[in-house]
Parts: C-alpha cells; sequence; structure tokens
C-alpha cells in the first residue's frame, strides 16, 4: 500500500513541523534545490521557481518503496520570512519510509539555512 508523510504544525517531532526560515522564498528555494542535488538516492525532477515548488523523487531499493517528494517554499513577496513544507508519498506496494524520507531531507537542510 502506497504511504504518506507530511511536514506539519500537528506533529510532536520538531523535524517534521515546517520550518520557518528568515530567508526570501527564492534564496531558500535555490538553498533547497542545491540541497536535494547533495543527496544521494535524490534526483530533481522538476522546478517550479515561480511556485516555489521542487518535486523530487528518492530511489528506492530490495524492501524500500520509490518515493516521490515535494518541496514548497511559501511567504510574502521580497520579505526574508519563508516556510519549507516536505511530502514524501512512497509509490508501490512495498514498505514505504516517507516518514524517513522526510527527515533525511529536513534535518540536514534546518542545520544548513538555520
Amino acid at each position: 500500500m502506497a504511504g504518506h508523510c507530511e511536514s506539519s504544525a500537528a506533529h510532536a517531532s520538531h523535524d517534521l513541523r515546517p520550518l520557518h526560515v528568515a530567508m526570501r522564498c527564492e534564496e531558500l528555494l535555490a538553498e533547497a534545490r542545491s540541497m536535494v542535488e547533495d543527496l544521494q538516492a535524490w534526483t530533481l525532477l522538476e522546478v517550479d521557481e515561480d511556485g516555489g515548488i521542487l518535486e523530487c523523487s528518492r530511489a528506492g531499493g530490495f524492501l524500500r518503496a520509490a518515493s516521490r517528494i515535494t518541496i514548497r517554499v511559501d511567504g510574502p513577496e521580497g520579505i526574508p520570512s519563508s516556510v519549507l513544507t516536505v511530502v514524501s508519498r512512497s509509490e508501490g506496494r512495498r514498505m514505504s519510509r516517507d516518514r524517513a524520507n522526510v527527515l533525511e531531507f529536513v534535518r540536514p537542510f534546518g542545520r544548513r539555512v538555520c
């Protein structure tokens, strides 16, 4: 069955909440793009600069389903205050590790930009 994990303010874990950063949206999106390029098993599929969205894939393995990951940056235009959210959806019926995918991106990214 397909899995799903999304960063949300409702999560008890700080690492699974949206990341609030004192950067302009376009700067934060550029940093997120750079981070995706640094992650070995991740591939950048599509970039929507105007919408602040990166579409990525995370390779699966023998027992791990491949995942599609959406990274979204929102915030007021021109003001250094942005929010980054990450959504991971596993593809297929193998074991999903969507929570681990979100954490794989958010933990090092938070250290990079905060």
